[in-house]
């Protein structure tokens, strides 16, 4: 179970402060449903412990006692935040591109819901500097394992770019990159499931020694969301992982393909419709200059 998860008890604690100064209830029923929520809530936490007793004997085991290296927090600060947020091989913004727009909203969502803003704040940067000093890299896997809890709370204050009241510059810087980082988020996740991206990076990662192992997965080369794959266009028998489960000639095999393949021509034709859309819009609202009379 991870107990890391306990980093977010203070954001938690800043939403339910934030939550009660603002509630317009009469302060009887606001404590009672303060209450009731803090036990519910301390119920639900309490299983992790029980669980962990049950299955592994001890209330605070972590899974990760078996490693080699133990549990260490003995990462630079600067090099972990360098790795989940800039590297190519691990940075998070490579591999969920619209939390780049989701950025410009940030001083507007603090303005709009101080105590919120605040306490998903402080959920993103412990969760980044807890797991960044603890093990930057997650293993061999695509993209940034330990951090994909964080993207709901960067995301959140999207939607205030389409706010009224956000500057008319703010709003149209806003719209583009969220269209752009859109389209590249699409390209990503879909590079993703269309290869089995592990086969040739394991097959170089068994031959390198432990200290060129690291370089090698923080590349653009051999761990970028989209770089990567290069090596399935030079590979004489590409492994293309949805493509393979079609030829496979099993039923559940297709099935899965084929929702797949359909998820993603959907999704595409949306996108594609709802940008045109938009632009029609605006064209509408935003006509040019008229003509002069002759």
């Amino acid at each position: 179970t991870r107990l890391d998860s306990a980093v977010a008890l203070p954001g938690i604690l800043l939403i339910a402060i934030g939550s009660f100064r603002t509630n317009v209830r009469p302060v009887p029923s606001k404590v009672s449903a303060l209450a009731l929520g803090a036990v519910v809530f301390i119920l639900v936490c309490s299983w992790i412990p029980i669980q962990n007793q049950l299955r592994y004997g001890s209330f605070l085991a972590s899974g990760y006692e078996d490693q080699k290296e133990g549990i260490q927090f003995n990462i630079p600060i600067l090099h972990a935040l360098w790795i989940y947020l800039l590297s190519p091989g691990k940075g998070i913004f490579w591999y969920s591109p619209p939390l780049l727009a989701a950025l410009l909203v940030w001083p507007q969502f603090f303005k709009r819901d101080r105590f919120l803003c605040l306490g998903f704040a402080w959920i993103v940067l412990a969760y980044v500097l807890i797991i960044g000093k603890w093990q930057n890299l997650g293993g061999w896997c695509w993209g940034p394992r330990h951090l994909f809890q964080i993207s709901p709370f960067l995301l959140f204050p999207l939607p205030l770019l389409f706010c009224p009241t956000l500057s008319e510059g703010l709003r149209k810087t806003g719209k583009i990159l969220l269209g752009v980082t859109i389209v590249l988020g699409i390209l990503v996740q879909v590079s993703g499931v269309l290869v089995d991206y592990m086969w040739p990076l394991e097959k170089a990662l068994r031959t390198m020694p432990p200290t060129e192992q690291t370089p090698f997965i923080l590349s653009g080369e051999g761990y970028g969301p989209l770089l990567h794959l290069k090596t399935w266009r030079f590979d004489r028998d590409p492994d293309w992982l949805l493509v393979d489960l079609w030829r496979s000639g099993e039923l559940g095999a297709r099935i899965v393909s084929g929702i797949v393949w359909f998820a993603l021509l959907a999704m595409t034709a949306i996108l594609i419709r709802s940008l045109v859309g938009r632009i029609s819009d605006s064209v509408i609202r935003h006509p040019g200059p008229p003509e002069a009379e002759q």
